[in-house]
């Protein structure tokens, strides 16, 4: 028993790490596609009806969440 005690816990920390690394790399991801975005797309992300890239952040947090 204590054996599978042992591998929950290691598998339950190598999952925190991944969810971290998955974060980072999606907050990265973002600030990439705002660096590379032509100027005239960054106008285009603030028309009503489109969500910001803050929202497109919370959704890629909210689809890994779900995950």
């Amino acid at each position: 028993m204590a054996e599978l005690r042992e591998e929950a816990d290691r598998i339950q920390a190598e999952l925190a790490v991944a969810e971290r690394e998955w974060q980072e790399w999606a907050i990265a991801r973002s600030r990439v596609g705002e660096v590379l975005a032509p100027a005239d797309e960054t106008m285009q992300d603030h028309a009503p009806g489109r969500p910001d890239r803050a929202g497109r952040r919370a959704a890629d947090r909210k689809d890994f969440a779900g995950a």
